[in-house]
């Protein structure tokens, strides 16, 4: 077990970084609630908001309930290969 705990300074996490691409929100309380998700389109480079019935792309980012996460997803990225996309 201990060899798969790594030190965040390890060089093999040195130049990793973590992209958030998913959000899902629980509002509501224990016993009843509704669900929503934001995910992230890498095509169009835009938020979008998922509900029951409701599909609304071009969320702001500072409008996802972040404070209000049921869980989070991320992808891991490597920050060189990250460097050669942006340039």
């Amino acid at each position: 077990m201990k060899d798969l705990i790594k030190s965040p300074n390890s060089d093999k996490y040195r130049n990793k970084v973590y992209n958030l691409y998913g959000v899902i929100v629980h509002r509501g309380d224990l016993h009843s609630g509704h669900y929503i998700a934001y995910c992230y389109n890498q095509f169009s480079s835009e938020w979008v908001y998922y509900s029951d019935s409701t599909v609304r792309a071009g969320v702001a980012y500072e409008s996802i309930e972040l404070g209000s996460a049921y869980a989070l997803f991320y992808e891991l990225r490597d920050r060189e290969e990250l460097l050669r996309m942006i340039v």
